[in-house]
């Protein structure tokens, strides 16, 4: 695994996590990421919906670590 790939997935795992405790900084987050993403594929073209996808992977992993913790 590339380390800009494991940063998208911890990207994403932390603004999962962060949603615990304060849901706005999670979905300001994951906007800015967004709009980061897309500004780079826009003007260089590296087909950013890869590094999207391993950001939503991570905050996938988080929703299901937050539903567990709220069945625990």
């Amino acid at each position: 695994m590339k380390l800009t790939s494991l940063a998208h997935l911890l990207g994403g795992l932390l603004a999962g996590l962060a949603s615990m405790f304060n849901p706005a900084l999670s979905v300001l987050a994951t906007v800015v990421f967004l709009i980061y993403e897309l500004d780079e594929d826009w003007h260089i073209s590296d087909e950013a919906f890869r590094d999207i996808k391993e950001y939503l992977i991570g905050l996938f992993i988080s929703l299901i670590i937050v539903v567990v913790e709220g069945f625990a």
